[in-house]
């Protein structure tokens, strides 16, 4: 009899060994007697003190460590849920933002220069004055769309796909005013990404900086420059125009966007001018994780 797990005594007939197995972990006392033909049964001395360690999986440690880890595997879970639950509601607010920011004014204008087309006092020339402006509204309001879309399309996440966009776009302007362009880069950009609030921000400043040179610099060339390392992007646009006062560098709202685009990506943003001499405009900042 092994006391704790047989319920009676078992008869072992002629054979001289016990044998048990899947006996579940814990301690045990082995008793034996025996008799010889039609004689009383005779118990041996003490019993025999067994102990049977229990498979790992048994442990109370087991236990524990089972319920540490589906806690962390359903806080992953839930963490996992709760930040794509929140970057969705970022990017919701972020589009809801720019439309109103960006689209809305401009729809206004718009709405109100439609209004003074049709007014019955509106002389020919003020409602060609109306139309051009209506036109220009438009081509501006279907840019900015434009600029929100591919903003946030996530195949536009790749950093070259951005530098293709920025340069084109500069290109682009900068032609129809005879300034020539100059684009370098130095650094690995194949596995360079950003996100979608990222690569917002930083087209809108690239685009920021490069109408001011154009609107404002009188330059003949400009000169664009973006340089990555393990953990910072750097854009410089510069040009050879007129410059301007260092003591008015903080007046006028485009500078005031260039500053505001450089701290929604936590980065510095520096302008240096010099009368004569051109603009410089840096931009220093991390990428943000997708």
């Amino acid at each position: 009899m092994l006391e704790g797990l047989d319920k009676d005594w078992y008869t072992a007939g002629n054979r001289r060994f016990a044998s048990y197995s899947n006996i579940p972990g814990g301690k045990y006392r082995f008793r034996l007697k025996a008799r010889l033909t039609e004689g009383p049964w005779i118990e041996s001395g003490d019993p025999i003190a067994v102990f049977v360690s229990s498979p790992f999986y048994f442990t109370w440690w087991f236990y524990l460590l089972c319920a540490v880890v589906i806690s962390l595997i359903i806080y992953t879970i839930f963490k996992y849920r709760l930040t794509h639950i929140l970057k969705m509601e970022r990017m919701r607010t972020s589009i809801s933002s720019d439309l109103h920011d960006e689209v809305g004014a401009s729809l206004t204008s718009i709405s109100l220069f439609s209004e003074m087309v049709r007014q019955p006092g509106a002389t020919t020339e003020k409602k060609e004055e109306y139309l051009q402006r209506i036109g220009e509204r438009s081509r501006d309001s279907i840019e900015k769309m434009s600029d929100i879309i591919w903003s946030i399309n996530p195949d536009n996440d790749n950093l070259n796909q951005m530098l293709v966009r920025m340069k084109n776009y500069a290109t682009e302007v900068a032609e129809a005013v005879d300034i020539t362009v100059h684009w370098t880069e130095s650094g690995d950009l194949s596995g360079a990404r950003l996100s979608m609030e990222d690569r917002k921000n930083v087209y809108l400043f690239f685009k920021e900086a490069v109408n001011n040179a154009i609107k404002h610099s009188g330059a003949q060339n400009i000169y664009l420059h973006l340089a990555t390392t393990a953990h910072l992007i750097t854009i410089s646009i510069m040009d050879d125009g007129k410059g301007f006062d260092s003591a008015a560098i903080t007046s006028g709202n485009g500078l005031k966007n260039l500053q505001r685009r450089a701290a929604l990506l936590h980065g510095t943003n520096t302008i240096e001018s010099c009368k004569n001499k051109g603009t410089a405009v840096t931009l220093h900042f991390t990428p943000s994780n997708n």
